[in-house]
């Protein structure tokens, strides 16, 4: 195995302390799917969890907590990103980061 120089680890490790910050229960799965959001900004959900290779369901669930949670049911979410309304298709939701998400991103990069 090839070591790692102690820099490299020591960013590594605080890339995923950044993350631990705004949610010390952050799956790395939700991470991904964040990281893939500021990829490629106003990308549907499909298209989402497709590239991020989890099901739909698990990328709607991501969503939820990544962006306002469920507040009828008093869960909140991080305010990372936000999905809108598609103006060419209604049925469908682009998901891209908001103002925070883009803070933490900056703090990472």
């Amino acid at each position: 195995m090839k070591k790692l120089s102690t820099t490299k680890l020591i960013d590594k490790v605080k890339f995923l302390e950044t993350f631990r910050n705004v949610d010390p229960n952050m799956p790395v799965s939700q991470i991904l799917f964040l990281l893939a959001v500021a990829l490629e900004p106003e990308r549907s959900m499909r298209s989402l969890a497709e590239s991020s290779n989890v099901p739909y369901a698990s990328a709607s669930r991501y969503l939820q907590a990544l962006s306002d949670g469920r507040p009828a049911m008093g869960v909140k979410g991080l305010g990372l990103v936000q999905a809108d309304e598609n103006p060419m298709d209604r049925k469908q939701k682009l998901v891209s980061l908001t103002a925070a998400g883009e803070k933490l991103l900056e703090e990472i990069i």
